[in-house]
């Protein structure tokens, strides 16, 4: 556990599990949420066995210095590559969770000789995607229910804007269906065991990546996807049939950039799988490393 200050004086919050000596991996989390506390707890102690597991929570997240400025993708991935060198790092491999995805593209396209492999859990390559995902799945509980306001909210989509009017959206259906929104896009399980997490942790955390996000949201860079880079390494994905908010068009996109891509499929985890299939989520990673 421990901090890295720039020459700006900000600092980001980094940990790091196993010898320096092992073969080298970075997690790159999605938005911004509780950072890298769930991965941490839940595969920080099986990769320390035999990799040199890195985890950095992004600028504005969590327990890192509070964004001043503006959300950032070349600053995040600055970060990381500041990391590495701090680290004594030659290369490294990487594991992405949820829009991590889109930040390892991205690192991948400005320091491409600096990755080894490439592995994303449940990968989101743009903020639109899951909002969008969420509301198809909302507005078919809807129509399931009967309710009287079905048509209103299919015919409201249309107007829908900005990622703000995506999440307020998807929140009002939300308050109409009854189902909470986490509901959907986590199991029981990492529910309860995020709470649990999070109990554990400074109120201030909470504000800082929700202010984060709020940023994020509007961060046009973020709202759509164009393929513009050939990954040369090999590539992971692990996908969860679950998962609501991982559309095939993304899939496809990652696998139409991708040299050597292979796709593992989990049939008992929602948007979570190093959560809700913790054993069967390292085995596969260390075998997909190993070869």
């Amino acid at each position: 556990m421990s901090y890295i200050m720039f020459k700006n004086g900000e600092k980001l919050y980094f940990e790091t599990y196993g010898k320096s000596t092992n073969p080298a991996i970075l997690f790159i989390h999605g938005a911004p949420g509780i950072g890298i506390t769930d991965f941490a707890f839940f595969q920080g102690k099986k990769f320390s066995e035999k990799y040199f597991l890195v985890a950095m929570e992004q600028r504005g997240v969590w327990r890192s210095d509070e964004i001043r400025d503006y959300f950032s993708i070349d600053k995040i991935i600055s970060g990381y590559e500041y990391l590495r060198k701090k680290l004594g790092l030659q290369t490294w491999s990487v594991i992405t969770h949820c829009l991590g995805a889109r930040i390892a593209v991205e690192y991948y396209k400005r320091y491409p000789k600096v990755f080894n492999r490439i592995i994303f859990e449940n990968p989101i390559l743009d903020s639109r995607t899951p909002f969008e995902s969420m509301i198809k799945v909302q507005l078919k509980f809807l129509k399931v229910q009967n309710n009287i306001k079905y048509t209103e909210f299919l015919r409201g989509v249309q107007f829908i804007k900005s990622i703000d009017d995506l999440e307020d959206y998807a929140e009002k259906i939300s308050r109409e269906t009854k189902i909470v929104t986490n509901s959907l896009i986590m199991s029981k399980k990492t529910l309860q065991e995020l709470k649990k997490i999070s109990n554990n942790y400074d109120y201030r955390y909470f504000v800082n990546s929700r202010n984060t996000e709020l940023k994020m949201c509007k961060y046009k860079a973020l709202y759509s996807f164009k393929p513009s880079v050939n990954i040369e390494q090999k590539v992971l994905i692990l996908r969860s049939l679950k998962d609501i908010v991982v559309c095939n068009a993304t899939l496809k996109n990652l696998r139409a950039i991708s040299k050597d891509c292979t796709t593992v499929d989990f049939f008992n985890s929602k948007h979570w799988i190093h959560i809700d299939e913790p054993e069967k989520f390292y085995k596969i990673i260390d075998n997909f490393l190993s070869i």
